[in-house]
């Protein structure tokens, strides 16, 4: 699974040496999900029902410390990365999916008193062909974040957000960039978009977000990816530390086995 996980994140602009991620094997191996050393796992849930296998994951990135490799030039009159992280969730035989998160800060925001933070997010899901049987699909891909909760008392206000509302897609091969364009414009990830994409935020809660990809009954098969970008304003000398909750649905034909609600310290029977 590390291998999975280091090629992965490797496509995508980041590299980790193999003892930076640690993989937690569930259902006796069939399920893993791969993180970078430091990101806690709070819990995972596992539902294989009628040929529906579902994994949800919710973590607890790092504070302020960057994870990864990525070398930023800092440049006090823009956006400056101040963390990045990686999980992929694999399903043996059937499918994976990587989930990226990213925090930036405006170090000159010419305030006294607040500090902006843009994070973005971006899922990406990939069946797998199975021999004389159809392939697996992407029913469900669902991307959120929302604050720590010892953060909470310093949150002033949203400032931006994107997509703001729900759209829906047409798998286009032009990928659509999703950014904030508060204060300064600044691009945060590109995503082919397919199908309805359904978004939803608290409005009294800035930074607390998620947006969801779901084929409903009738599902292509193919890749499926999602993401967004928000930015809030912060009380002065306030972490923009969020905890990720990450969400993909393969179908495919298998038999019915269910294993729900089982944490990154237990594995199923």
């Amino acid at each position: 699974m590390r291998k999975t996980f280091l090629k992965k994140t490797a496509e995508n602009g980041t590299t980790y040496a193999a003892d930076q991620v640690d993989s937690v094997p569930l259902m006796d191996g069939k399920v893993h999900v791969a993180v970078p050393r430091g990101t806690t796992l709070d819990e995972i849930n596992l539902t294989l029902d009628d040929g529906t296998f579902d994994v949800t994951a919710k973590s607890s990135s790092t504070g302020e410390a960057d994870l990864g490799s990525r070398s930023v030039q800092a440049d006090p009159s823009a956006w400056t990365l101040n963390g990045s992280g990686d999980y992929v969730i694999n399903v043996t035989g059937v499918g994976d999916a990587l989930f990226l998160w990213k925090r930036e800060r405006l170090l000159e925001d010419g305030s006294a008193t607040s500090d902006y933070y843009q994070y973005s997010r971006k899922a990406s899901a990939d069946p797998q062909p199975i021999d004389f049987l159809p392939d697996p699909t992407v029913q469900i891909l669902r991307i959120q974040s929302y604050p720590y909760d010892e953060i909470e008392s310093g949150l002033e206000d949203w400032v931006d957000m994107a997509p703001a509302s729900d759209i829906t897609g047409n798998c286009d091969t032009n990928a659509m960039s999703v950014g904030v364009q508060a204060l300064l414009a600044n691009a945060g990830y590109s995503f082919i978009d397919c199908d309805d994409y359904t978004v939803w935020r608290n409005v009294d809660k800035p930074g607390s977000y998620h947006m969801t990809m779901d084929q409903g009954l009738l599902t292509d098969s193919g890749s499926r990816e999602a993401a967004y970008s928000l930015s809030i304003k912060v009380k002065q000398g306030t972490a923009g530390s969020m905890h990720d909750f990450n969400r993909v649905t393969f179908y495919w034909n298998a038999e019915d086995y269910e294993c729900s609600e089982y944490d990154a310290g237990k594995v199923c029977p």
